[in-house]
């Protein structure tokens, strides 16, 4: 074993890897509008193997969106895809911004919040993976219906997404089913239309951002799905043991 990979497995060691990746099972939440996830077993008389066969929209459980989510128009260059976007796109340094509790209103978040939160613990810089803790997660069921966790969950603001826009991020995540309010602070979604039409990936459905400090390393993984935009990640937080 080189010297180099030596190194570097060493220097993964002294991390804890923290999973913040939704199971993906029957009856979990969904966005209204979206496929349901379903899982069946799948019998092939003759063969011993267990299979299952899989319904899900690209969009299930934690999952990133690409630009194409939102921006239709093909000849805008930010538009990529799923089988396009980098494979390291979504591994960085990561920065955890815990706001709320919320009640159940479509509570949005300013730039003054950010800018106060900044003010408190650290800067975001250029780059940053940038991961809102809303506690929401808390409220996931497997009940797909009268579910808490899809009733009327917080999100960005508009010149909270300016702000973010700005500050030049790589992606932007929540523990919520949206990285907009429910209502999408009144019909607007900034946080879909602001966030992907400047090329910053969006991250939705993550779990165990409570736990973590406000800084940790940051590895989600998309699948490589031709033409699709967004795919489920599975996300994971490195944070140092000392």
């Amino acid at each position: 074993m080189s010297v180099e990979i030596n190194q570097f497995l060493k220097c993964i060691n002294e991390f804890k890897f923290v999973d913040l990746t939704r199971v993906m099972e029957n009856n979990m939440p969904t966005f209204p509008s979206h496929t349901k996830f379903l899982l069946n077993r799948w019998i092939s008389p003759g063969d011993p193997a267990y299979l299952n066969v899989m319904l899900m929209g690209d969009h299930t459980g934690t999952h990133f969106d690409t630009p194409a989510h939102f921006l239709h128009d093909e000849s805008n260059p930010v538009r990529i895809l799923c089988h396009e976007v980098d494979p390291t796109a979504m591994i960085g340094r990561a920065i955890k911004l815990s706001f709320g509790p919320f009640p159940a209103n479509n509570s949005t978040i300013s730039a003054e919040d950010i800018m106060q939160w900044e003010s408190d613990y650290l800067n975001l810089s250029e780059d940053d993976i940038v991961l809102f803790d809303y506690g929401w997660a808390d409220k996931w069921s497997l009940v797909d219906e009268n579910n808490d966790y899809m009733e009327a969950w917080p999100g960005l603001s508009e010149n909270a997404v300016d702000y973010l826009i700005g500050k030049k991020v790589r992606a932007v995540g929540t523990d919520c089913a949206s990285i907009d309010s429910a209502d999408g602070d009144g019909g607007k979604f900034p946080g879909h239309f602001g966030l992907l039409f400047s090329g910053i990936l969006v991250i939705e459905n993550l779990m165990n951002l409570k736990p973590l400090p406000n800084e940790f390393i940051f590895i989600g993984l998309p699948l490589k799905i031709k033409d699709a935009g967004g795919s489920p990640i599975r996300a994971l937080a490195l944070v140092s043991e000392e």
